[in-house]
């Protein structure tokens, strides 16, 4: 503490850092699917449905991901990532838009990949201008023009300078390199041809008119405008310029946090060094098969689910990150599932033409126009259905699932049986068979399948059996959020259900139950519940869910909150700043009722001292700290190891050890 030698109020500055532990959250859930839009093999946070279907659109018949996120936030959830899959030949609907010389100039993609972006047109039209004239003398050299007004003018603005004179009607295109208030100069990216140098050039001593040249997006979706992009610029330094405006940040982290446009533009010009900025214009009165009457529409976009394959859901390890594999840098995830491997993609509905109306034979009018067929395109527009995976291809990806987050050792799967058969007698023996390839402490396995309303009427039914997951991570996060991560998530109502694929009776749950599987019920006045929180661990310390979600939440902590103890050195007040930290945050657990025992030291242990730190270690940077809590059931003690090197923390549970 320094020494003060006059009296006062003095300001001492501490280090936060080593404060004390705080709690994470672990209700955050991540779904791998398929969806008919939004970003590809991007975990892509949304905390509320609705927020899910401006990405990733509505419900389809060719996926189950929308009603399990729909379920997740009815019954509770508020966060989780979606990662949006499909087979590489996915591809995105585009368009070009034709400059006045006739050549491409703007390539115009919609915003993901998918057939959806077929039904996008986007409208070209002229945007609003700023006018002025120039006025007093001029530069001779047309390095720059003095302008009765600079406003409306920034730096970076195309305009267009025209006059007419003896030799006629002349025009030029310049861009505003600087603007210089003193005096009202635009300062140009190239000096004008003046007279009497160039023949056709500027009269200097005449006025010159002068406007900004922009032009505007209306972006259509099925004749609906859903979105406006006005006054753009295709000036790469214009504070308008088209694709800086329309386009995502290419910082991912940055993307997630704007909201997706339906549309990207890409500049076709881009980087060049001699512009000609009248010839790059896009052309309002081009005509091509695609561009008509101002309008573009978009082609050739392609879902990229005929050839989807088992790993497309997983990733692959040998390529950049896709599928599951991206979930690998999402810290805060704590529950993972893959419902659309499952997938049983329903025939497309198809609705009986509207009744034409009688026409009246008081009003002496021409019948409507048909419907006008679309030109031929370079590619067909084909509605593509995902492949039914067989149970070795469902069983691959599932164990997969378990060991990225065995891996990752922060996370817990929810696995989805396969949907049961037909026959409304229930039989055990397919889920029983399912469950016994499966032996971790990190995956829970919820059974039956859930009906819910299905907005689509698919096959004429207003149900649909969806897997359970999406219920199971709703129940999980609500309980987290309302009591702890140490509460089990069972004896939960379920929202959004109307009942289930079969019905398991008591006698059936006795024997599923010991299995670790955790039965979905329809109990006689007490509405659809979850009726278990099992582990599929055949290591009794971890047989509950709630104990291995509690040990995950500890551990993740920890290792959060004690990073400042690395590179720190190893003494005996470092040692007891750890004690203290850990001892309180354990103690708090503890009191809100995460930790079993009558007192803290029934509850649990902290060791960090010469015993468990010989001078041998401590001469090789490394620190250890013994850590033992007593979860509320059962009652014995589980250790974790906190075990320091000289750039590293590191934590390991060792099973079983007693306190």
């Amino acid at each position: 503490m320094p020494e003060y030698l006059t009296p006062g109020v003095y300001y001492e500055p501490t280090d936060a850092t080593r404060g004390g532990i705080s709690a994470v959250r672990t209700d955050i859930a991540a779904f791998v699917g398929l969806a008919e839009r939004g970003p590809l093999h991007t975990a892509w946070p949304v905390e509320s449905w609705r927020q899910f279907q401006s990405v990733f659109g509505d419900f389809s018949g060719n996926a189950y991901l929308a009603y399990c996120v729909k379920a997740f936030f009815e019954n509770g959830g508020r966060r989780g990532y979606i990662v949006r899959v499909a087979h590489g030949d996915a591809a995105r609907a585009q368009g070009e838009l034709i400059g006045m010389d006739g050549s491409p100039t703007l390539r115009i993609r919609a915003s993901s990949e998918g057939r959806w972006g077929n039904r996008l047109q986007v409208r070209l039209a002229n945007g609003r201008s700023e006018a002025t004239q120039t006025s007093g003398s001029q530069p001779a050299d047309g390095s720059a023009s003095a302008v009765a007004s600079v406003v409306g003018f920034p730096p970076g603005s195309l305009v267009r300078l025209f006059q007419r004179n003896l030799s006629g009607d002349i025009e030029a295109y310049r861009v505003v390199q600087r603007v210089e208030p003193v005096g009202g100069y635009l300062v140009w990216d190239s000096p004008l041809d003046v007279l009497p140098m160039v023949l056709a050039g500027f009269d200097l001593a005449a006025p010159i008119d002068l406007e900004t040249v922009t032009f505007s997006l209306a972006v259509y979706e099925n004749g609906r405008l859903r979105a406006l992009c006005p006054d753009l610029s295709i000036v790469p330094q214009g504070e308008r310029y088209a694709p800086a405006i329309i386009n995502l940040p290419a910082d991912p982290l940055q993307r997630r946090r704007e909201p997706l446009p339906l549309i990207e533009v890409e500049d076709l010009h881009a980087g060049l060094l001699l512009p000609t900025w009248q010839d790059w214009l896009p052309d309002v009165d081009a005509a091509t098969p695609d561009f008509s009457a101002g309008t573009l529409s978009l082609r050739c976009g392609a879902d990229g689910l005929a050839n989807l394959q088992a790993l497309d859901f997983t990733g692959d390890p040998g390529a950049s990150a896709t599928g599951l594999r991206v979930l690998e840098m999402e810290e805060e995830v704590s529950l993972v599932a893959i419902p659309d491997i499952l997938i049983r993609p329903a025939p497309p509905t198809v609705y009986d033409p509207l009744p034409q109306p009688e026409p009246d034979p008081c009003i002496d009018c021409p019948p409507p126009p048909g419907v006008l067929p679309l030109p031929p395109g370079p590619c067909p527009d084909i509605a593509e259905q995902p492949p039914v995976f067989s149970r070795s291809q469902v069983l691959w990806v599932q164990q997969q699932l378990v060991l990225h987050c065995e891996t990752q050792a922060d996370r817990v799967a929810l696995i989805d049986p396969p949907e049961p058969g037909g026959a409304q007698v229930f039989d055990p023996s397919q889920v029983m068979g399912w469950r016994q390839q499966f032996d971790s402490s990190y995956a829970a396995l919820y059974y039956p399948w859930v009906l819910v309303t299905d907005p689509l009427r698919l096959g004429g039914q207003v149900v649909r059996a969806i897997p359970p997951s999406g219920h199971a991570a709703g129940v999980i996060a609500r309980t987290d959020r309302s009591v702890g991560a140490h509460k089990a998530p069972a004896n939960a109502l379920l929202e959004w259900a109307q009942g289930f694929s079969l019905e398991v009776s008591e006698e059936w749950q006795a024997l599923l139950n010991p299995l670790g599987i955790n039965c979905l019920r329809a109990l006689p006045g007490r509405g659809l519940r979850v009726y278990g929180a099992r582990t599929l661990s055949s290591d009794p310390a971890y047989r509950f869910l709630n104990v291995r979600r509690l040990l995950l939440l500890i551990r993740r902590a920890l290792y959060i909150s004690l990073q400042w103890a690395v590179f720190e050195p190893h003494d005996f007040y470092l040692r007891q700043a750890l004690l203290l930290a850990i001892s309180g945050f354990l103690a708090a657990l503890r009191r809100k009722g995460a930790l079993a025992g009558a007192t803290p030291d029934q509850a649990f242990f902290v060791r960090c001292d010469e015993e468990n730190n010989p001078p041998a270690d401590v001469a090789l940077g490394r620190l250890v700290v013994d850590i033992g809590v007593a979860p509320v059931h059962p009652a014995e003690f589980v250790v974790l190891r906190i075990g320091r090197t000289e750039d590293e923390l590191e934590i390991t549970e060792l099973n079983g050890a007693a306190g």
